[in-house]
């Protein structure tokens, strides 16, 4: 090949190099100028969907977490970190909402990263004061009582710093239910009332209503009932007046509450009632369903009781299902690493938890003992539930002393120990005279009052042996074992004049009652009931030929 060729053919072949690099520097400039052309056009997109996630976000539809997510894939490509933040932590809002804590919990933990990289500082506060308060609600929820109080308090630092004074005091309330929790009733108290008197300036009839509820439930778990009570018919005009709907199940089951510990069980019952039938959520639900079984069980209604216990124990078993807790732990270490870098940080730094986290084992081996500890808590909870139920199905709860079901259980096994071993034992049978005088007169407050003492007398005079059951009413049962009927009237006419000599005192006032007994001793050849029926003749008798007095069966 000459010279002449060669020279031709690298001429040719520089031509090609040269137009293939200006093809490729072309297309590529075309790209980025397409590319900036079209920003506007993905930020409008982006805010279209945005946009459909919050409407449907209103009106609690789950297609939000759709059009959030679609907005969220354009605003990682415009690098809007303000916003990416917002979708990850409103899909963790939809998931809450949905009861799938594990999203929940991971799109609040990208929230709050993505919140970190925001230049405008009040924007990054207000970003951050949304997803701390989200963090705590959620911690809360499943009784981490201690980080919720943390992240609350995070929350309500952000929101005093940006001035924004409504959401500051709505947080502080949420702290006091917290300190409620953990069992520090005065903090509590303090908290919300600091929230309370701020929106009572403000007018804000809502929020009002909210903290005079909470307020009212702290009192009645301080033992304050009459703070309680009105606190509870504050909130509850209030709300009624306004027609706040979702108030409702919150204030009725408080009122069922105090009705229930002041023992009027047919108002207890009545509110506890509306309370089921205005709920609208297993956080309320909750207590509704422990209240009816403890509620019906006093009312003697074991099956209503079991029936309610029973829908308690299903939605405790949902609710703190073990499958729960598979990312807390690497949400916690986030959170332990989160925490070094705010300069908002107002609590102290816990134990670290960071270090669990290098090792597998280790992590698995927590993972482990918190489902074993949390299913022997469970385990120990229904134990104690069935006890404590066991023992409400046996006891007056006004008195304390036996119910009707508790002593006839108490009498067979009397009479079947009488047919093996012939042991006499006697029935009596107590009525306060003119109880209803009591009532009328002195209120049914003082009625409770009387048969209270009248149970503290039986019980300080008889014998530890000897058992008492209020019967009915203002009646009282009492069995005494190896007592033959001279021994059981001495005992019986005792008491009697114990209780003609008493004074009774209510509030102000004082005054005096009397009491008349039948009393039957237990004989070969006549049957428990016709013993017991006996007794009652003869208290019949007794007030029929003048009250306070023992009179025994078959004798004048």
């Amino acid at each position: 090949m000459n010279m002449k060729l060669k020279i031709i053919l690298w001429v040719i072949l520089v031509i090609f190099l040269i137009f293939i690099s200006i093809f490729f520097l072309s297309k590529k400039f075309n790209s980025e100028t397409n590319t900036f052309l079209s920003s506007s056009d993905i930020l409008k997109t982006a805010e279209s969907f945005i946009k459909k996630g919050d409407e449907f976000d209103r009106v609690k539809d789950k297609k939000a977490i759709v059009n959030y997510e679609k907005s969220l894939k354009l605003y990682l490509i415009l690098k809007d970190y303000e916003r990416i933040s917002y979708c990850y932590n409103s899909i963790g809002i939809c998931y809450r909402r949905l009861e799938d804590y594990n999203k929940s919990f991971d799109n609040y933990k990208k929230a709050l990263y993505y919140a970190d990289f925001i230049k405008d500082k009040k924007v990054k506060l207000r970003r951050k004061a949304s997803i701390f308060y989200n963090l705590a609600s959620l911690f809360e929820l499943f009784n981490f009582y201690k980080k919720s109080l943390e992240f609350y308090k995070l929350s309500s630092y952000c929101f005093q710093k940006l001035g924004r004074k409504d959401d500051y005091y709505e947080t502080r309330g949420d702290i006091g239910i917290v300190y409620r929790r953990m069992g520090n009733i005065n903090k509590a108290i303090e908290e919300t009332f600091s929230a309370y008197n701020y929106f009572l300036k403000q007018k804000n009839w809502y929020q009002i209503a909210l903290y005079a509820n909470n307020i009212g439930y702290f009192y009645l778990k301080k033992g304050d009932i009459k703070n309680a009570e009105i606190f509870h018919k504050r909130a509850l005009n209030i709300a009624l007046k306004y027609n706040f709907g979702d108030l409702f199940p919150y204030i009725y089951n408080g009122l069922g509450e105090i009705y229930f510990k002041k023992h009027d069980f047919k108002k207890s019952l009545k509110y506890q009632k509306l309370a089921e039938k205005t709920s609208d959520g297993d956080n309320i639900d909750r207590f509704i369903f422990k209240d009816m079984a403890q509620l019906y069980l006093a009312m003697g209604d074991k099956e209503k009781a079991a029936y309610y216990l029973e829908k308690y124990n299903k939605l405790l078993k949902r609710l703190f299902n073990p499958k729960i807790f598979e990312k807390f732990e690497s949400l916690l270490s986030f959170i332990e690493k989160e925490k070094h870098k705010q300069e908002l940080l107002v609590v102290e730094k816990e134990k670290e938890i960071e270090r669990l986290m290098k090792n597998l084992f280790i992590v698995g081996f927590i993972l482990t003992l918190m489902v074993l500890g949390f299913l022997f808590y469970r385990y120990r909870v229904k134990q104690k539930m069935n006890r404590y139920l066991e023992l409400l199905s046996r006891k007056d709860p006004l008195t304390g002393l036996s119910n009707r079901r508790d002593m006839m259980e108490k009498l067979e096994e009397e009479v079947l120990r009488f047919k093996r071993l012939r042991t006499t034992f006697s029935i009596a049978i107590g009525d306060i005279d003119d109880f209803k005088h009591i009532n009328d007169t002195y209120g049914h407050a003082a009625g409770d009052m009387v048969l209270r003492e009248i149970a503290d007398i039986f019980l300080a005079s008889l014998r530890n042996m000897d058992r008492v059951a209020r019967w009915g009413g203002e009646e009282f049962l009492i069995f005494l074992p190896n007592t033959s009927e001279d021994n059981a009237f001495g005992v019986l006419e005792k008491l009697r004049k114990k209780i003609e000599e008493r004074v009774f005192k209510y509030k102000d006032k004082e005054f005096k009652i009397t009491m008349t007994f039948g009393l039957c001793t237990f004989k070969e050849g006549i049957s428990l009931n016709e013993c017991i029926d006996m007794a009652d003749k003869a208290l019949y008798e007794g007030k029929n030929s003048g009250k306070n007095r023992v009179v025994v069966y078959g004798k004048n």
